[in-house]
């Protein structure tokens, strides 16, 4: 089989990624496959999406910015897939927010809360809205609302104290 890459030489090197439950494959001679810098997953994953082809990573645009508290270039984070200091994602923010963007399908970091405090800011927000319809005076919406905080506050919904 021929090298996709240069279409000459002999593919020697396979390379599977898995993204969005679609596995792409490439098959690439040694040279290419060195060429394009495939020693670490990263580097598969780039070649596989395109950012590892010579001629897109010249042309990133964060490629020559320089972080001013560590000194590390958009090139090193391009070749490490890691940032030097906290500052590096304030100086790479315009690359780095399409990246987690594909990677988390999101720019909110939701992260994982106990069942006990999140049970706990929902009662901390129908306390919120409680006080508001008591002084809106809708005594039939507190009266909904307060049954609701008696329900998660309910030692059943939240554990054993």
């Amino acid at each position: 089989m021929k090298c996709e890459s240069c279409h000459n030489g002999e593919a020697t090197v396979q390379v599977k990624q898995v993204a969005d439950g679609e596995v792409k494959e490439a098959f690439l001679c040694a040279a290419c496959a060195e060429k394009s810098g495939l020693k670490s997953p990263a580097a598969m994953a780039d070649f596989l999406f395109g950012a590892g082809s010579p001629a897109k990573v010249g042309a990133k645009p964060g490629a020559l910015k320089s972080c001013p508290v560590c000194h590390m270039r958009g090139t090193d984070f391009q070749k490490s897939s890691r940032l030097g200091c906290e500052r590096c994602y304030e100086t790479f923010a315009d690359e780095l927010q399409p990246m987690i963007e594909d990677m988390h399908r999101s720019l909110k970091h939701a992260g994982k809360t106990p069942a006990r405090e999140q049970t706990r800011a929902e009662v901390v927000a129908l306390e919120a809205q409680l006080r508001h319809a008591v002084d809106l005076q809708a005594f039939e919406e507190a009266a909904r609302i307060r049954d609701q905080i008696r329900a998660l506050e309910s030692p059943h919904s939240m554990g054993a104290k």
